[in-house]
């Protein structure tokens, strides 16, 4: 009788401190590309705000609808990262490529879909209410984004590819090349330099969508001419009605949370906005600077999704447990520091906005409310990130639609309309939708794991 071979041991899974450092490491690259993204916007604002005011406002009006959608772009690909990284753990590689391939295709779908609904240009303008003044000349600027959209969500979806199997570094490298391009094309376009006609606002536009087709030529090409990429099977033909029922299983529900927060934003934008002009400017201060902050947020989070997703797909599911807590606690320690800065030098955020006197101090009081909401924005970011490395989507949606719409928005109206709290009800408001968000999440993650490791 012939003794059984030995049993294999699983490799032992990494500390508790180790995981926090690797999910930090992976962290840096992602945050930087992101923040990248946004100097792209900000570098477009900039040159229009120098073509005048009225160029600026045709300019907001027409990035508002742009921004939605790419926002429910973003969230169908979230699902590209997760089963690229767990497809990684389990080392099945020519399933990342698959992934990427379907993700291309549905990413492109949907890019087209709504390049042909900003190409209505001004006619969507006018359905969604502005004056026809301003929907004349915001047209012309979605005519423009409307030529970059169909790439854009194929940049989206080839970097969490990247992410997923833990180069992000590139995806890094091409959006700081990509704003090279911006700053040239909207100093061409914007002011019309060289003999070009100046086009406004639209040369803005138009420089953010030459931006995107050189971004995508130069990350696609990238992944389909390096060599070392053909072992992830990115050369392969075909797709898979399975794979893409998964990618959108994962994605869709994820635009929809996104949908909810961005959605929930933009309503309290528009209380206040009922305020005044001084509390709506403090406002959009407030919101730009929470925006910024998350990009680190973010960073640390798509490295926890990709952590867990990997784990999972070793079937460590202890492993991908120690991964969600890790960027969790990471996250809490970075928007901690960064919110004890933000009270400490209020004064110097602000001046960098402003120097109206009657703005300033309201502006001052905001950014101290927006220092303790970065922390509860980080914690709900992260912890949704953690839950998508598991393949649970559908929770954070339920979590969200309570948390933003039937805590934030009606805590909000009671609190800066009825109690007459003003633009601090409003922002407190807020916090307190992103905290519950934070708890939800994370009692959610606490409720899978478990389930997981006793199954």
């Amino acid at each position: 009788m012939t003794s059984a071979p030995p049993r294999a041991h699983p490799a032992p899974s990494p500390r508790f401190r180790d995981q926090i450092l690797a999910i930090g490491r992976l962290a840096v690259p992602v945050m930087f590309a992101r923040a990248g993204l946004l100097v792209m916007a900000f570098v477009a604002t900039a040159f229009v705000g120098q073509a005048g005011a009225t160029e600026l406002a045709y300019f907001a009006i027409a990035s508002a609808p742009q921004l939605m959608l790419l926002s429910l772009g973003i969230g169908l690909m979230l699902g590209t990262g997760v089963l690229t990284a767990q497809a990684k753990g389990a080392e099945r590689l020519h399933e990342c490529g698959h992934a990427w391939r379907v993700a291309l295709v549905i990413g492109m779908l949907f890019g087209l879909g709504s390049a042909t609904l900003l190409g209505l240009g001004e006619s969507l303008l006018l359905v969604l209410g502005q004056p026809e003044d301003l929907a004349r000349g915001g047209g012309r600027v979605l005519h423009m984004y409307a030529i970059g959209m169909p790439v854009a969500i194929l940049f989206v979806a080839t970097s969490l590819f990247l992410e997923g199997i833990g180069q992000p570094r590139v995806g890094a490298a091409i959006v700081v090349a990509g704003n090279l391009i911006n700053i040239l094309t909207c100093w061409l376009l914007v002011e019309g330099n060289l003999g070009l006609p100046a086009l406004g606002a639209a040369g803005g536009a138009l420089g953010f969508s030459a931006a995107r087709w050189f971004m995508v030529a130069a990350i696609v090409g990238y992944v389909l001419f390096t060599p070392s990429m053909r072992r992830y099977g990115v050369l392969g033909s075909g797709g898979s009605r399975a794979v893409a029922k998964r990618l959108i299983s994962i994605g869709l529900p994820m635009a929809i949370a996104l949908g909810l927060e961005g959605a929930c934003f933009a309503t309290v934008a528009g209380f206040a906005g009922q305020l005044g002009h001084v509390p709506v400017a403090a406002y959009q201060i407030a919101s730009n600077v929470l925006s910024l902050v998350f990009m680190l947020s973010v960073g640390i989070g798509t490295a926890t999704t990709v952590h867990t997703a990997q784990a999972m797909g070793r079937g460590d599911v202890r492993s991908a447990t120690r991964s969600g807590w890790a960027g969790f606690v990471l996250v809490l320690a970075v928007t901690g520091t960064v919110g004890i800065a933000l009270t400490l030098g209020a004064p110097l955020v602000v001046g960098a906005y402003t120097g109206d006197a009657i703005l300033v101090p309201v502006a001052l009081g905001a950014i101290g409310i927006t220092a303790a909401m970065v922390v509860v924005d980080g914690g709900q970011g992260v912890m949704i990130s953690a839950l998508r490395g598991f393949s649970d989507a559908l929770s954070p949606t339920v979590v969200y639609a309570v948390a933003f719409w039937i805590v934030g928005v009606p805590v909000a109206w009671l609190a800066g309309h009825c109690l007459g709290l003003g633009l601090d009800g409003l922002l407190w408001s807020l916090w307190l939708a992103l905290a519950c968000a934070t708890v939800g999440l994370a009692w959610r993650f606490r409720i899978v794991t478990r389930r997981r490791i006793t199954a």
